[in-house]
């Protein structure tokens, strides 16, 4: 097994050693081999390795000093259960000798590097407990891990590293810039519509009128700069990197922009392939075949890996059949992908219009018209086909319009026509094909005032249109209805409930990869509205995926809207808690970057508290720890429980709802802030009899600001303008890159 066999080969070696039952005594004479086997690249062979100090671990056979001194490869294991492991391998040893705390409290930090949420709160409950043995180098471990550790847990660590010493560096309450004259003359360099999107606007009438809760910045995505110069997408042009990249996105189809880049190489080496081009496909064959195997009979043909399958097999001349329904969003790259085969088939070339030109799949509106120009030189490599270009109007990018629209006249026949009318140009007097103008009329919409809705309905594209239904006028209160049970709720009238079916299987997201943020980047609200529908919030961990929603949230320029909202709330009620402590991670996002505020979260939170069969206290302890997360979070949950527990209070009244009062006037304490909304007090007097609400309630009413001094909220609201203004510098440098 330290040879480095490939799992296949190595499993053999290691269920045979079990199938031998070596004794405890056994075990820990083989203590040494097995240390040197956690740093094996193989995920399965260091699981072995670390299953089997365990045994030998529970037995206090192993002595403290060599697991210090080695558990380390461990704790670096994606394999959550193989870090685990070495965590408390590593507590039992500071249990046998507490001498070694320091080290151990360092390792112990390693674990704060990991992606799972999870692992970073276990290993600092260990950090925490071990406390007393912070050195120097300790410090310097957890300060050094503050910025990529969960949001969540940055509270407490600040609150650790402070015990008997001066402020870490990053907890220290910052200058902004230099003060608030210098934030206010960056802000005043900023371009007005940058300003008033970015929430910088926002942030210094808070200032002024000394506000206790910022409003959200009110950009949509669409009113700003999408085109990143550093994140724009590098053609595959060469075979053998071709492969390579195929390769990997069959082993990893929820990687869908590399799933993209793959498909558009594909077609682009349908007429031009090297010599050996049947030498270097064959190992493809292979990984589509073991992936096969490993699925069973998965329905894949809507997802990225079926995609990869129909063009890849024709890259072999080979022909695949399956079929998407046609009321599934997915049925759009179904038939763009079969397409692609029946040109690769043919070894003809083609032009794929909706490659995406940027990461998010943004598509440079100059490259678009670039390309269908090249495509219509007489013996050019012609366009695709439909599926294809209402993709890549779905996909244009709010930038450079004007310049892309003036170079597009020359453009002609029906597909000129639509990417004319998309880039804002006025309508024309020629009938088109019905998907191609409803994209178009899609691609157009420009949202306002967060209001998601007046978009033209795009019921013509294949798959896509069931989802753009969207009138403002019918922005319904889907609260106070009932639905038929597995219907879930929207905020808006979005969808049709029996057509969004298809994109609800997020539990086989890992293993098929998704399509949702593909779709439709300019309205990521068809994403949040299938996450909302999907059925992993009240699923075992490890059953289902989380929403791709929910991480979708974490990228600063996704705009909120009330079905992201509706999203994150059913994630922070649900049993699942890997989508929980993602929603965690989310809501302090778009809090720190001031896209959310109280008064919105609460609004969300108030209507979920009206449907009464919400489970109360799954709800506390989150937004306890997004309200630890910083000084703005604070306010923002003050405002946010403040909004919700306005009256009318839910009748019957929710289960103990006595957590949410408890948790408000624990912040209203530290805020300094106390409970003034009449609506509020009004919802707070309801809560009558001697039950614990009803004692939480008389105490939160009768609550006055003490002499403790509240939070610095004036230093939060500097930093918060700070980082507005970092936003709109950073919007500004994607405008001035892309002229």
């Amino acid at each position: 097994m330290a040879r480095g066999f490939a799992p296949h080969r190595a499993r053999w070696h290691y269920r045979f050693h079990e199938l031998m039952e070596p004794t405890p005594l056994e075990r820990v004479a083989r203590a040494g081999l097995y240390f040197d086997l956690l740093a094996s690249p193989v995920g399965p062979i260091a699981s072995f390795a670390i299953a089997a100090l365990t045994i030998v671990g529970k037995r206090r056979l192993l002595e403290p000093e060599r697991v210090v001194d080695r558990v380390e490869p461990a704790l670096f294991s994606s394999t959550g259960a193989t870090v685990k492991s070495g965590m408390r391998l590593l507590a039992n040893a500071v249990d046998m000798r507490p001498d070694m705390a320091s080290r151990a409290l360092r390792l112990f930090a390693v674990v704060l590097e990991h992606k799972s949420t999870e692992l970073q709160e276990t290993a600092f409950g260990h950090i925490e407990k071990l406390a007393g043995a912070i050195d120097d180098e300790g410090r310097a471990a957890i300060e050094e891990r503050l910025h990529i550790m969960s949001p969540a847990l940055k509270f407490r660590a600040d609150a650790l590293l402070s015990r008997g010493h001066a402020p870490a560096s990053t907890a220290a309450p910052r200058d902004c810039g230099g003060g608030s004259a210098q934030l206010r003359a960056r802000a005043e360099a900023l371009p007005p519509d940058l300003r008033r999107l970015a929430g910088v606007d926002a942030a210094i009438t808070a200032m002024e009128s000394h506000a206790f809760d910022i409003a959200a910045a009110p950009f949509n995505g669409m009113d700003i700069p999408r085109l990143d110069p550093s994140a724009r997408h590098v053609p595959i042009n060469c075979f053998e990197a071709f492969i390579d990249e195929a390769l990997v996105a069959v082993e990893h189809p929820d990687d869908i922009e590399r799933v993209e880049r793959v498909l558009a190489a594909a077609l682009r080496f349908s007429a031009n392939r090297p010599a050996n081009a049947e030498r270097l496909l064959s190992p493809l064959g292979k990984a589509l075949a073991r992936r096969r195997s490993s699925l069973s009979n998965r329905p894949e043909w809507g997802t990225p890996l079926g995609a990869l399958r129909i063009v890849l097999t024709a890259c072999l001349g080979e022909e695949t059949h399956g079929f998407v329904h046609k009321q599934d969003p997915s049925r759009a790259m179904w038939l763009r992908a079969h397409a692609a085969a029946e040109f690769i088939r043919k070894g003809e070339s083609a032009t794929q219009l909706s490659e995406p030109t940027h990461r998010g799949f943004w598509i440079d509106p100059v490259a678009a018209v670039e390309r269908s120009l090249a495509a219509q030189v007489p013996g050019a490599p012609h366009a695709l086909g439909v599926a294809d270009k209402t993709l890549t109007l779905l996909r244009l990018a709010p930038d450079r319009r004007e310049e892309a629209l003036r170079a597009a006249g020359k453009i002609g026949d029906e597909w000129g026509v639509a990417l004319r009318h998309a880039l804002g140009g006025a309508e024309e007097d020629v009938r088109i094909d019905e998907a191609l103008a409803s994209a178009a009329r899609g691609a157009r919409v420009k949202l306002t005032d967060g209001a998601r809705g007046s978009c033209a309905s795009l019921s013509g594209v294949p798959g896509v249109g069931q989802f753009a239904d969207v009138a403002a006028s019918e922005a319904l209160s889907p609260w106070a209805e009932s639905r038929p049970e597995g219907q879930y709720l929207t905020s808006r009238a979005l969808v049709d409930p029996d057509r969004v079916w298809p994109l609800e299987e997020f539990s086989d997201a890992f293993l098929l990869g998704n399509w949702a943020r593909a779709l439709w980047p300019q309205h990521p609200d068809l994403v949040f509205v299938a996450g909302t529908r999907g059925k992993c919030f009240d699923s075992e961990p490890g059953v289902c995926a989380i929403p791709e929603g929910v991480s979708l949230l974490l990228d600063s320029d996704v705009p909120s809207s009330p079905d992201a909202l509706l999203l994150l709330a059913r994630a922070l009620g649900g049993a699942h808690k890997p989508t929980a402590r993602a929603g965690v991670d989310a809501l302090i996002a778009m809090i720190e970057d001031g896209r959310l505020d109280g008064e919105s979260l609460g609004e969300v939170m108030h209507h979920f508290l009206a449907l009464t069969h919400i489970v109360a206290k799954r709800w506390a302890p989150h937004l306890r720890d997004i309200a630890d997360s910083s000084t703005v979070a604070a306010f923002v949950v003050r405002r946010a429980f403040e909004r919700a527990l306005a009256a009318p209070a839910p009748e019957p009244p929710v289960r103990e709802i006595f957590s949410w009062i408890d948790l408000l006037r624990e912040l209203c304490a530290r805020t300094g802030v106390p409970v003034s909304d009449p609506q509020t007090r009004r919802g707070l007097e309801q809560h009558g009899g001697s039950g614990k609400a009803a004692k939480s309630a008389r105490a939160l009413l009768a609550f006055s600001p003490g002499k403790e001094p509240p939070l610095p909220f004036h230093v939060a609201l500097e930093h918060a303008l700070e980082r507005r203004i970092a936003r709109a510098e950073r919007w500004l440098g994607w405008r001035r890159g892309s002229m």
